[in-house]
């Protein structure tokens, strides 16, 4: 829904605060139609409807049910019901998946919280570097636009990047030093807009979310958009200082085959292609907001969340019931029960 309301037809900028209030949406969203569909579960009919149509989940054919009836109506203790009703049998059959989740939820819930705390201490020995870096580069102060900004010359071979913390700071490369001037001013404009977008704050707060979303592909797709929106907005940034697309595009290929690329960073061939592509094509003026993009987009998340919370109730109820029948199960060795009195004990 984003590509197709939102992407390529706003502004850069419109762009990642609609990425972001997706991210906000993906956590808010969710609580407000789980607290609103929480009354339903309360009332007694409701409970019993539910209990009684997932014990149904578990009901064999036709054939089965008619031999277990005819076992159930010669037991006298069968159930507490006052009649055995052919209706209310449902046979326990060993399930695999709920076998998983019923006897390995605990070491899913350590790995996940190890996994936590391991993307946490990643985080850490990142801006630990960084602090690292300050300490031990040698510094130099300028100012740009009337704002101050610390070079960092690292004793390490480092690629040119830029962090923002507590002060603005751009670590330099010596071997960039060969460039003419206005290469070198297309350089530090470009880190300079990574600082004014606050792009370091944006990437701390990714690797928090990252700790929640780990195992969400979908973020990993959020992430990939970001970090090229980050681009593209310095790119503009440095053109926008420079005044020469071609100039820019030309410094974006040389960087590459120096095997030195502080504006291109990892990227492959293909994304650096697309990056020059936007730079040198002409302008567009794109809209500023895409009010039916986010109701499309709102419509759709409060839809996936109904659907998403309804499902799991369903699912957790059918845990539940099977948990219930594996425990008869093992302790008495039954395959056969009766719905009423497996929703009345769980109950």
């Amino acid at each position: 829904m984003y590509r197709i309301t939102i992407q390529n037809k706003t502004s850069l900028r419109f762009q990642r605060r609609s990425l972001q209030a997706v991210i906000v949406a993906c956590f808010v969203v969710p609580m407000i139609v789980y607290s609103s569909l929480q009354f339903n579960y309360y009332t007694t009919e409701y409970i019993n409807e539910e209990y009684v149509q997932l014990c149904d989940s578990f009901c064999p054919s036709e054939e089965s049910i008619n031999a277990c009836y005819d076992v159930a109506i010669t037991q006298s203790e069968f159930c507490n019901c006052a009649s055995v009703e052919k209706e209310n049998l449902i046979i326990y059959q060993s399930n695999s998946l709920y076998n998983f989740w019923l006897y390995n939820a605990a070491t899913v819930k350590i790995i996940s919280i190890f996994s936590a705390i391991v993307l946490l201490f990643f985080l850490f020995i990142k801006l630990a570097s960084l602090q690292y870096i300050i300490k031990t580069s040698k510094k130099k102060s300028i100012i740009v636009n009337g704002e101050e900004y610390i070079i960092l010359k690292p004793e390490i071979n480092l690629p040119v990047a830029s962090f923002r913390l507590n002060k603005k700071y751009i670590i330099w490369e010596n071997a960039i030093e060969h460039l003419s001037h206005q290469e070198k001013s297309a350089i530090l404009y470009h880190e300079i807009a990574h600082i004014k977008n606050y792009d370091t704050w944006l990437k701390i707060g990714e690797n928090l979310i990252w700790v929640f979303w780990f195992i969400n592909p979908i973020f990993y797709l959020i992430k990939k958009e970001f970090k090229l929106i980050a681009e593209y907005m310095a790119d503009e940034y440095a053109v926008l200082k420079t005044g020469d697309k071609k100039a820019y595009a030309t410094l974006l290929l040389k960087m590459q085959r120096q095997n030195s690329m502080p504006l291109a960073h990892s990227y492959s061939n293909g994304l650096l292609k697309e990056r020059i592509t936007r730079i040198l094509a002409k302008d567009i003026v794109k809209r500023n907001n895409a009010g039916f993009g986010f109701i499309l987009i709102t419509s759709l998340f409060i839809g996936i969340s109904a659907f998403t919370f309804t499902y799991l109730h369903h699912q957790i109820g059918k845990i539940e019931i099977y948990q219930s029948l594996s425990n008869e199960h093992s302790s008495s060795g039954k395959t056969v029960f009766c719905k009423q009195c497996v929703v009345e004990q769980l109950h």
